[in-house]
């Protein structure tokens, strides 16, 4: 099985590519993308992620309202 770690940890202090670079410089290898809250892959950020060989990645899409305990305190009506 292998274990990888999601961008959540740096979601409102951090875009998706600061996570990854801080993430792979600790030598994770595989990194759950939040595609959620402030943290929209633009299509330049996904070219990047595209041309990184070294990590595996999954998206996470977005559930934003949806649970009880969702850290955003203005989810959309």
């Amino acid at each position: 099985m292998k274990i990888g770690v999601s961008t959540l940890f740096g979601l409102n202090s951090r875009t998706i590519l600061q996570s990854v670079k801080e993430l792979e410089s600790k030598g994770v290898t595989i990194i759950e993308l939040m595609y959620e809250y402030n943290n929209f892959i633009t299509k330049k950020q996904a070219k990047v992620l595209k041309k990184n060989k070294n990590i595996d990645f999954t998206m996470h899409c977005p559930s934003m309202g949806f649970v009880f305990s969702h850290p955003n305190p203005d989810p959309p009506t």
